[in-house]
């Protein structure tokens, strides 16, 4: 659910200004799980003249049959540049989770402080000086565009969600022209599309220098302007359900699978990926000692992956007792996660892995996260990876989220399931580091080849 709030905040930064008050849909499978209500007028903050902008999404779906209501309100003040001022965030879920979010920036320097049902955070960036930051490709490239030319654009940005400055690249294209039908009405919108510095694919509908519709078909999901009196419309979907993945074979017991190959199909964009798996089944002499020499980007801490936490190193430190090298370190850290962690629904909100080592509550992203922390106060890089895992018991694929380390070559680990080895239906999809989008919903796989340990 946190990477709903993530769409469709980028959209709607990208969506109308087509007056001063007005409704946004989103649909997900073409089915409408999302609402949002956007407000602007003239305000004062700090001082100066300000747009106050006002924003009140919801969204209501299923997840495993059981009905989830959340609200977002946000407000941000924004000056005659468009440049960002201030931006206060309230989420709250019929699932208890909540989060409280306040970031200010400045010319130099971003503030930022939120609290969540786990604990609070107060953080302060510099503002780098190589790029431009804060900007609008959209906007830059409607203004500066020349028909059929495409421009590519760098900048940084800040994630609210992850709490870090992010580097961005956007290619945008005029591609051709389309009819829109929203709201009542038919616009004649310019069709721009955007490939993001990961590859994915985006596609804006732009009438009159706004946008009527913004498409992003990798992940199934659509945003477009609505009638203010649809917005407590919403279609049934449980979100659980329709992003299992069915299997054209079935596979006893995933967890003696060496050898897996074949190829996963979006079927909203027809794009084919191809896989051939094998597990890492690795001898823990051969590893390196710790701490480990290389790598060094997968050891830094963030807000999240605290592992500069005391609390997360004396754990580390701990539960580490005793390995003999690298590869023993990850495996007994994997072992203490998973007696740790009480595997249960734990929000999904922006949580730090101090947090999560307190609660003890969470599902696979929360392990994984706990995890990377964990083995990267040892001086071990690791990093969380992000795809699709056959279900124990099942008959399919879900998403799941897991781990990989550094011991003299990238193993890895799964700290939710804790088996032996991560077995090869553990299909990769991303890394969160690079990129935590994974599309999960209208996808087909079909193997062509299981190999089971005899």
């Amino acid at each position: 659910m946190k990477r709903f709030w993530l769409i469709i905040a980028l959209l709607l930064a990208a969506l109308p200004a087509l007056c001063d008050e007005f409704c946004t849909a989103m649909y997900l499978s073409g089915r409408k799980i999302g609402t949002s209500i956007v407000k602007s007028s003239p305000g004062y903050f700090g001082g100066k003249a300000v747009t106050d902008t006002y924003t009140v999404t919801r969204a209501r779906f299923k997840n495993g049959g059981v009905l989830i209501n959340s609200i977002e309100s946000e407000t941000c003040y924004t000056d005659n540049d468009g440049k960002t001022l201030f931006r206060r965030i309230n989420s709250r879920s019929s699932d208890g989770t909540f989060a409280k979010t306040e970031v200010r920036y400045t010319a130099e320097k971003i503030f930022f402080k939120t609290e969540t049902r786990d604990g609070k955070t107060e953080k302060t960036f510099d503002i780098p000086k190589d790029l431009p930051f804060d900007i609008d490709p959209l906007d830059r490239y409607i203004e500066d565009t020349v028909e059929g030319e495409a421009r590519s654009y760098e900048y940084y940005t800040f994630d609210t969600d992850k709490a870090e400055i992010l580097k961005m690249k956007d290619t945008l294209e005029y591609i051709g022209d389309s009819e829109v039908e929203a709201a009542g009405k038919k616009y004649e919108c310019a069709v721009i599309k955007g490939i993001d510095k990961n590859g994915h694919t985006s596609y804006s509908y732009i009438s009159g220098g706004e946008v009527v519709k913004s498409e992003l078909p990798d992940e199934s999901v659509t945003v477009v302007i609505d009638l203010p009196e649809n917005r407590n419309r919403f279609d049934d979907y449980d979100m659980t359900e329709e992003s299992k993945i069915a299997s054209d074979v079935k596979i006893e017991d995933p967890e003696k699978v060496i050898a897996m190959s074949g190829s996963l199909t979006n079927t909203a964009t027809g794009k084919v990926t191809a896989f051939d798996n094998k597990a890492i089944i690795m001898n823990p002499a051969e590893s390196l000692p710790y701490p480990v020499k290389g790598e060094e980007k997968y050891l830094k801490a963030t807000t999240i992956i605290d592992c500069d936490n005391p609390e997360i190193i004396a754990f580390a430190k701990k539960h580490a007792a005793g390995a003999k090298n690298s590869y023993e370190a990850c495996d007994k850290l994997k072992e203490a996660v998973f007696e740790l962690m009480d595997f249960e629904e734990s929000g999904t909100e922006m949580q730090k892995a101090g947090d999560i080592l307190k609660s003890g509550k969470g599902v696979c992203r929360h392990a994984s996260l706990l995890y990377t922390a964990l083995v990267r106060s040892l001086g071990i890089p690791c990093r969380q990876v992000l795809g699709i895992a056959y279900i124990p018991d099942g008959d399919g694929f879900g998403g799941h989220a897991w781990a990989e380390c550094y011991v003299g070559k990238w193993v890895p680990f799964d700290p939710t399931w804790n088996s032996d080895f991560v077995d090869a239906t553990h299909i990769k999809l991303a890394e969160s580091e690079v990129d935590d989008a994974v599309t999960l919903f209208d996808m087909t796989i079909k193997i062509d080849k299981v190999e089971v340990m005899k």
